[in-house]
């Protein structure tokens, strides 16, 4: 037995409910039906969309419009290159 296939997959998303309520979604579907109530530490289901889910994500690094602090933003193909970034402070500073 391996570890659960939906526990490391970038994939699956937490959600939280109205009521506090912590569950689980996957993006494709999971791939089989008794993954979505699973309690089990391990398992051997194979999913085709299993996409691993590593720490390091790609990102870019830009710099705050206005203070010029150094920031890491995910990176993403059809990213427009000439938007505004602007670091948290400096953004509610202009919402004032």
């Amino acid at each position: 037995m391996v570890e659960c296939i939906c526990s490391g997959c970038r994939n699956l998303k937490r959600l939280i409910d109205d009521d506090g309520k912590e569950t689980y979604e996957c993006s494709f579907g999971f791939p089989s039906d008794k993954c979505e109530d699973c309690q089990e530490e391990e398992c051997d289901i194979v999913c085709n969309n299993y996409e691993e889910d590593s720490v390091e994500a790609d990102y870019i690094l830009v710099s705050c419009k206005n203070c010029g602090k150094e920031l890491k933003k995910m990176y993403n193909d059809s990213d427009d290159p000439e938007g505004e970034i602007f670091c948290v402070e400096c953004y509610l500073k202009r919402q004032l």
